[in-house]
């Protein structure tokens, strides 16, 4: 009797065991698991969720518990849905997500998933990722796409990522993302970008919330900016969508990484919202010699109440991407109000000197609504260009307290309005010719201060050795604004283009360096600072800025660069400000020490021009704070005189 009990228990037990154990089986072979039934730990679940989601169960449920979901970095994998359920929270681990690229969720060449979680939060710590012992990053995403093919994401509030709430890029050579549904997403408190779209093919973004972006540039509400010529942005649509208050711009695409042998773009923007950004649509195709080709429209859009312009065009001549604003509305912007007189509501130009004008871009039945009466583009930002623009075309309307006028767009309208460029009839560049040169050194060998002109992105000089040694030098990298910086080495190259040496620098204080050249001659000095800038201070040979039909960008320097005018050779100099916001003084000096020329508060080109016969020898243009107004970025431009800008005359050519 006894033995038959013993018999009935183990028989019901074994019957229970197999219950589970086939039932496991089931939901593996494609059924549903809930990421509780492997565990929760308060502390620490990465163990938990990540067998969850390498179960191989079709769909896993993140069940909502006690308290969130504390995990190290996720990675989700192919042929499965990821439901997130209301009110779950998956918060990244404090102390973890060292690596640059530790993201909460990655995707890397997955195929066939969808994640939902309407009414739940994927949380980082973005000012954490900000300090020590975390290495300056912008690659900690909240999700993170790599190579993936239909994937649709929606519902799911993302926090403060040291990165982007969604970066849409490629792995290795494994092609753009896929046929990829991002829908009624929340990114809020971006470190990089709410979204960053680098590579994609089919996308749509839809109904998704893009605010409150802060930490390095471009910080913006979504930024199309691929890496390399043979990535694509094409078959994308964002429609229904809100970018409010990011640090940065609202819609922003950097193509210059692409050119003439890339896919042509495709990116349509239907019925979205900006509003209170840096700038609303901001378009760069960088500074590449040939540019991708395609199209990037805007329809039933509004831009308002953005703290700079509505649009801003940089770069973009003719033949390459159209940009078309159909039934947009450009509403309040630029908002400051001290300033509000003096801008444009939109900002078409900055182009290389000789350049394609800025253009091909179409405004069909907008509205542009502006706080006070002013021109609605600027009449002088394609200054530098070869020509005037002519492809700008449509009709729009601006609305001001002083009325109401209408404009219809076309090449004869372009004509009239924008203003002639400075550089029509202009002489022409000098190019440099070390056989015309006759370097000059007050004190051979001796150490000089120079006035450290800080010089923002690159800048290259050129220095002479009259004899094998050595050539002592001071400077220094200076980090400008909130963007990440690690300064680069300084590089050396012989006039044959061969380097000789490259010489690191920290950005922290003035550093001392020294060069052994090998043989008498002029040699090149270059140091890319970003966005940043670089000064010297001292030198022990002559020495030049390179200037041959380039703006020399400067930040923030007060004093006197110097340029070798030829007998009854003309010449122009043309200073430019940062906008109306950072503006500069400059006056212009001839080889007497005579003031021929002064302006004040200049914000855009401004320029003088010598007479037919220009006294020979060493002229000057000295720049100092305006009478009023922000001091900090501005540009210098020549032509005519010798191809360089000295820091002294004590040693120059």
């Amino acid at each position: 009797m006894k033995n038959d009990v013993v018999s009935q228990v183990l028989r019901s037990f074994l019957s229970m065991a197999l219950l589970v154990v086939g039932t496991t089986f089931v939901a593996n072979a494609g059924e549903v698991v809930t990421a509780s039934s492997f565990g929760f730990d308060p502390t620490d679940s990465t163990a938990i969720l990540q067998k969850a989601l390498d179960s191989g169960a079709r769909k896993i449920v993140i069940d909502k518990q006690s308290s969130p979901w504390v995990t190290r970095p996720l990675f989700g994998r192919s042929n499965c849905e990821i439901v997130f359920e209301r009110g779950v929270e998956v918060v990244a681990k404090k102390g973890e997500y060292l690596g640059k690229n530790d993201s909460l969720l990655t995707l890397k060449c997955a195929e066939n998933v969808k994640i939902s979680g309407y009414g739940a939060v994927l949380r980082m710590h973005r000012d954490d990722y900000a300090a020590k012992p975390y290495e300056k990053a912008e690659w900690r995403m909240n999700i993170n796409l790599l190579s993936c093919r239909n994937v649709t994401i929606e519902g799911l509030t993302l926090l403060e990522s040291g990165g982007d709430g969604v970066y849409v890029g490629v792995s290795g050579k494994n092609g753009p993302c896929q046929d990829i549904v991002l829908r009624d997403l929340v990114c809020d408190r971006q470190y990089r970008q709410g979204i960053s779209v680098i590579s994609a093919r089919n996308l749509l973004i839809e109904r998704c919330i893009l605010r409150g972006t802060g930490g390095t540039a471009p910080a913006a509400g979504i930024d199309f900016e691929p890496n390399h010529p043979h990535e694509e942005l094409t078959g994308i649509e964002m429609r229904d969508c809100t970018i409010t208050d990011n640090q940065g711009i609202g819609l922003d695409f950097y193509l210059g990484q692409l050119d003439s042998t890339s896919k042509p773009v495709s990116i349509k923007i239907v019925n979205c919202r900006s509003r209170g950004n840096a700038h609303g649509f901001s378009f760069s195709n960088g500074r590449k010699e040939t540019f991708v080709n395609g199209l990037i429209s805007c329809d039933d859009c509004s831009f308002e109440n953005e703290r700079g312009c509505a649009v801003r065009l940089i770069r973009k001549p003719a033949d390459s991407v159209l940009v078309a604003f159909k039934n947009c509305s450009f509403i309040n912007c630029q908002t400051n109000a001290a300033t509000a007189s003096k801008v444009t509501d939109m900002s078409i130009g900055d182009t290389s000197p000789g350049g394609a004008p800025t253009d091909g871009v179409s405004f069909i039945d907008c509205t542009v609504r502006q706080p006070v009466a002013r021109d609605w583009l600027p009449r002088t930002l394609n200054a530098l260009a070869a020509e005037l623009p002519s492809r700008i075309s449509g009709n729009l309307t601006v609305i001001s307290p002083s009325g109401t006028s209408r404009h219809v767009l076309d090449e004869s309208w372009c004509a009239k309005y924008f203003a002639k460029p400075i550089l029509a009839g202009a002489p022409k560049r000098q190019t440099f010719d070390p056989a015309a040169t006759h370097p000059f050194d007050a004190c051979p060998g001796e150490l000089v201060r120079l006035k450290p002109f800080r010089f923002r992105n690159g800048v290259t000089y050129r220095f002479f050795m009259v004899a094998p040694g050595e050539a002592k030098f001071s400077g220094r990298f200076a980090k400008v604004g909130r963007p990440a910086f690690a300064p680069k080495p300084v590089v050396i190259k012989d006039a044959s283009g061969k380097v000789c040496a490259t010489i690191p620098l920290t950005g922290a204080e003035e550093t001392p360096f020294r060069f052994q050249a090998k043989a008498a001659g002029f040699y090149t000095m270059t140091a890319d600072a970003d966005s940043h800038a670089f000064g010297l201070s001292a030198t022990s040979v002559p020495i030049a800025v390179v200037s041959t039909g380039l703006t020399r960008s400067i930040y923030a320097t007060q004093g006197t660069l110097f340029f070798r005018v030829a007998a009854d050779t003309p010449f122009f100099v043309a200073v430019s400000g940062s906008d109306v916001s950072e503006l500069v003084r400059a006056k212009v000096s001839n080889p007497s020490g005579e003031n021929v020329w002064e302006g004040d508060r200049i914000a855009g080109w401004t320029v003088y021009r010598s007479d037919a016969r220009p006294a020979e020898g060493l002229w000057g243009i000295t720049f100092s704070r305006p009478t009023e107004g922000a001091f900090e970025d501005f540009s210098v431009l020549q032509q005519g005189a010798a191809p360089d800008f000295f820091l002294t005359k004590e040693k120059c050519w």
